[in-house]
Parts: structure tokens; sequence; C-alpha cells
């Protein structure tokens, strides 16, 4: 069972989402203020959730002044985000970490709200669906999710560029600005960044259909041709010589050592079958859904082929590491395609395949999320831990 505190925060974090999420207009400022305040401190407080918070991220930025971080050549602006908190950190000895995952969960909910705004208007959900799908790559890749933050910002400029005149649109040149930061954040989310631009200039009108990305995904998640592919992948990779040719930073993705031990570990957490057949009903339930909706309104179309794609290497490589984490900030993207859904739910709820799939999507949902909600005794804040 998880402490009384996270349940409480949770449920408060959730319930102000949907309430603020659904007024279309934003005249409803306490509700504004009410959940960026409790993101900010279940995000910003939390302790231990992740590997990275408590092993690399908490103490490189405790050292940071000193010199003594724990990794060379680290990127630039990571680097200044680090060192200016530090320096006027009115909290390094009022918390373990002082304020540092505070400013990390101040920029990400403002990078979403953003978003937000380009998407209210035929939305329902968006934010609750949101924080669940970034959940994952905010408390564990800490730094993959510091620089997908400016990922959302972007989204929102380029759904605002007209693509018949991108080159003079100026929406399309603020999404470049906020597209050349993540890269000098964390260089893994170079591959997120691209793809953004990539599907958003040259797959914007067809969208890929469920006839293809469906039995893709069963092919892929119901046989072993994923993860000994890659592996033949990775180990042809690891014989050529590709030192001169890929920043040092990128380098570590294809160390044999990390590869090997990353194969390890995918033989060793394969999902149950039960879990399995859970997960496979879950995205394929996302596909259809997303394609029903996508196709009658086009909404989105870039978006959710950008999802689809995304989601096609980073869920049944899901164990491979460090290389498919490069996939990661693109395949949480399915918020955006699932709202838009959820906003025209009644429309489309007399399609039965539609129906059916649409609840096993929002049955997972909460059967997933709501483990992690109530039955997570691990989940830790700063106010819960005896000594700093």
């Amino acid at each position: 069972m998880s402490s009384f505190d996270h349940i409480i925060l949770y449920c408060l974090l959730y319930l102000t989402a949907e309430k603020y999420g659904n007024y279309k207009k934003y005249n409803v400022k306490y509700l504004k203020i009410l959940f960026v305040l409790f993101y900010v401190i279940i995000e910003g407080l939390r302790y231990g959730r992740g590997n990275d918070q408590n092993y690399v991220y908490g103490p490189e930025y405790l050292r940071c002044l000193s010199g003594s971080v724990l990794r060379e050549n680290m990127e630039p602006i990571y680097m200044f985000i680090l060192k200016s908190v530090r320096t006027f950190d009115p909290f390094i000895d009022v918390f373990v970490f002082g304020s540092i995952f505070i400013v990390y969960a101040f920029i990400f909910i403002f990078c979403l709200l953003k978003l937000y705004s380009g998407f209210r208007q035929y939305t329902t959900h968006f934010l609750l669906f949101a924080l669940l799908a970034t959940l994952y790559i905010t408390e564990w890749p800490i730094r993959t999710g510091v620089g997908f933050s400016f990922m959302l910002p972007a989204i929102f400029y380029l759904t605002q560029c007209d693509l018949s005149r991108w080159k003079s649109d100026a929406n399309f040149w603020m999404a470049i600005l906020f597209l050349a930061i993540p890269p000098f954040i964390h260089k893994g989310d170079t591959l997120g960044c691209v793809l953004i631009l990539v599907f958003f200039l040259f797959c914007n009108r067809k969208i890929i259909s469920w006839k293809v990305s469906l039995p893709l995904l069963l092919v892929l998640e119901l046989t072993s041709t994923a993860t000994s592919l890659m592996h033949t992948l990775f180990n042809y990779l690891s014989v050529i010589d590709v030192s001169n040719g890929i920043d040092d930073r990128f380098q570590h993705y294809l160390d044999d050592s990390t590869l090997e031990n990353e194969i390890e570990n995918s033989l060793n957490g394969e999902r149950s079958a039960f879990t399995q057949i859970l997960a496979i009903g879950y995205y394929s339930s996302m596909i259809i859904v997303g394609y029903i909706v996508t196709t009658s309104k086009r909404h989105s179309i870039w978006i959710y082929n950008l999802f689809v794609c995304s989601m096609l290497i980073a869920e049944p490589f899901r164990l491979l590491g460090s290389a498919i984490r490069m996939f990661t900030p693109t395949s949480v993207l399915w918020f955006i395609p699932m709202s838009i859904a959820a906003y025209y739910y009644k429309e489309f709820k007399a399609n039965k395949i539609f129906f059916y799939c649409y609840w096993f999507f929002i049955a997972y949902l909460v059967m997933y999320y709501g483990r992690f909600v109530f039955f997570n005794p691990e989940a830790q804040y700063v106010w819960s831990v005896d000594s700093i």
C-alpha cells in the first residue's frame, strides 16, 4: 500500500488536471495554480523514484560547482541549468537535493501548458493523459525528460504553422528554436527532435493504416524477432569503426559491454503471457482508436504517425536500454491523439470497434497507474527522509 501522502497528492493532482482541463477558457486561474503547485510538489520533492535521481543526477547537482561531476563533456545547457540553480539555490540545506528537481518540474509543467493551449478546444482529458504518458520519462531518464520538455512547445508551434508556407512562417522558426535546446541537455534527445521535424514536413497528409501497424506490432511483440534482430544489428555495428563518425557521448549506446548487459536484461525481464496480452491490447487499442478519429477529423496526422512509428520501436525493444531510449520522447505522444479521441467519443461510440478499444484503453490506464498510485510502498518524498 502506498503512503497516505502519496495517494492524496496524486489524487489531488489528477482531479485538478481533470477540472482545469475540462474548462475551455483560461479564466479559472486558481485551478491552473493548483495544478502547477501539486505537480511541482510531487515531482520536485519526490525522493528515490528512479535510479538516476539518487545515484546520478542528484549527487551530480550537489557537486557541480566543485568541478566534481560524475561524467565529463556534459551538454552545455544542462550544465548551465545545473550551475545556475546550484549557485542561487535557497533550499540547498533544506531538501536532500536542493531545488533542482523543483526547477525541472516547473520547466516541464509550463512547457506542457504551452502545448495544451493549442489543443484545449478539441481535446478531453488532455492534461490527465499527458501526466500519465510522461510519468516514466520525467522520473527515470531524468535528463532525457528535461530535454523532452522543450519538445512540447516546439510541437505547439508546429501545429500553428501553415505547412504550405512553412519557410516564411514565424511559428516554424519558433519550433526550430525550441528543438535546438534538447540536444544540448541530452544528446539522446537529438533523434526525437529530428523525428518531430521530419514527420511534420513529410508525414502530414497520409495516415499510417492500422492494417500495417497493428500486424507489425503483433509480430514484434509475440515473437523473439525483435530481440534477435536488434542484438544482431548491434553486434554488426560494434565491429564497424564508428568512433570517428559519432560523437563520444553517443558511443555509449554502441559499446559492447552496454549492449551485452541490456540484451541480458531483456531476456531476464520478459513479461508473463497475461501481462503481454494486456500490453498488446493496450497499444493495439491506441492504434485503432487513434486511426479511426484521425482519419475522420484529420487532426494532427503527423503526430499520430510519429507516435505509431516510435511506439513500434520503443515498445517491442523496450528492454534494450540506452539506444531505444532515444525513441521514448516521441513514443509517449499518444496522449495527443487519445485526448482528441476522447473529445469526439460521443460521435464515434456507435462504432463498436472504437467503443471496445477505447474502454479497454481506459481500463488499462486505471489498472496500470492505479497500482502506481495506491500500491507503491516505495514511493517517498523529501520530508519522509530521515537525514539530509
